[in-house]
């Protein structure tokens, strides 16, 4: 008696088989029933995995970054779910019905999809992630040297307002403001030229 699996199908030969109840009733329940089970769980599983490898390979190419991080959450956290309810190392506890269940698993080649699948979603994520952060530093640092400029010029120059910080002495809130503006302006280009660069 055989088990003969391939990446097509599988088939259970029995050559003069015993004349038992249990090799003529029970082992062809059990080979409709458990066996055809197995089967299908790991060709699921098969079936499961590449169809997120196929999203990730659609969903990198196409859209903005914002729809493909929004599309790569959706699949993470589809790989997720598949990982904690649909992969796992041992479906029955008989011996031979996980014999079998890890013999499919190896045709299949379940572990190495699985850990490809995971990486390319881990890789995909993380460089997105890398480049929201990069847009969130640009922003910083953009406001940084924006609002930067005008201060170190004031500090710097310890400026103080009439009528405001001193009573007889200082400039008034209209020039205060104008240099302000100025400072901004040119730190906005400024920060243009370094861009640039």
């Amino acid at each position: 008696m055989w088990f003969v699996l391939s990446l097509e199908g599988g088939v259970f030969v029995a050559i003069n088989a015993p004349e038992t109840d249990f090799f003529r009733r029970e082992l062809p329940i059990h080979l409709r029933r458990e066996y055809f089970l197995l089967f299908l769980l790991t060709l699921h599983q098969r079936f499961t995995l590449m169809s997120l490898s196929q999203q990730v390979s659609e969903h990198w190419l196409r859209g903005d970054e914002r729809e493909r991080a929004k599309a790569f959450e959706r699949i993470r956290d589809a790989l997720l779910e598949f990982t904690a309810r649909g992969y796992f190392s041992q479906a029955m506890q008989r011996e031979h019905h996980h014999r079998v269940y890890q013999r499919w698993q190896e045709i299949f080649q379940l572990e190495r999809l699985y850990q490809e699948v995971s990486d390319e979603v881990r890789e995909m994520h993380e460089f997105l992630q890398m480049r929201q952060s990069q847009k969130l530093e640009k922003g910083l640092n953009f406001l940084t040297f924006v609002i930067g400029i005008p201060a170190l010029l004031f500090s710097f120059l310890d400026i103080n307002l009439y009528n405001i910080t001193a009573k007889e002495e200082g400039l008034s809130i209209w020039l205060v403001l104008a240099l302000t503006g100025s400072a901004f302006f040119l730190g906005i280009v400024l920060w243009r030229w370094i861009l640039r660069k």
